[in-house]
């Protein structure tokens, strides 16, 4: 990962870094996120409980058959309805893909059309709330779309 970052900004990583040491670098990483996280949690203003946000996770198969879970982002959302949710998931793909293309790596690779990533798409993880049954119908219907026009 470090090199794949220092990649896409044109720096060069000398060395390697030892599987220990990167097993203890994500915990003091995982450590240093929860934290100001939970204080910032006990902070929260009451009045500002009503306002949306969405966190987008991403989850797929890597080559060597283990489940991998990647976190795409938090947005505010104005609402809660599905077209709403549709609209994040749509913003989050094409600004990952738009990241990947200005990268050096996405530069290498080829320029990663959005409705590709799509399509891509197995299934999602939500409740049993209409509305999340809704999103999960558009975005379906997204997919397709996409299918067609890729």
């Amino acid at each position: 990962i470090i090199s794949t970052v220092a990649n896409c900004l044109g720096m060069v990583v000398e060395g390697d870094i030892s599987t220990r040491s990167i097993q203890r670098v994500l915990q003091e990483a995982e450590v240093a996120a929860e934290v100001p996280m939970v204080d910032e949690i006990m902070q929260v203003d009451v009045a500002m409980e009503h306002l949306n946000y969405q966190s987008h996770h991403i989850t797929y198969t890597a080559d060597d058959g283990t489940g991998v879970t990647r976190f795409a982002g938090v947005q505010h959302e104005v609402n809660h309805t599905s077209k709403t949710q549709l609209q994040g998931w749509k913003d989050v793909i094409h600004e990952m893909c738009t990241m990947y293309n200005e990268c050096i790596v996405g530069a290498t690779a080829g320029v990663t059309d959005p409705r590709e990533l799509v399509t891509k798409v197995k299934g999602m993880l939500t409740d049993h709330a209409e509305d999340q049954k809704k999103l999960i119908h558009l975005f379906r219907e997204w997919k397709e779309v996409c299918e067609r026009e890729v």
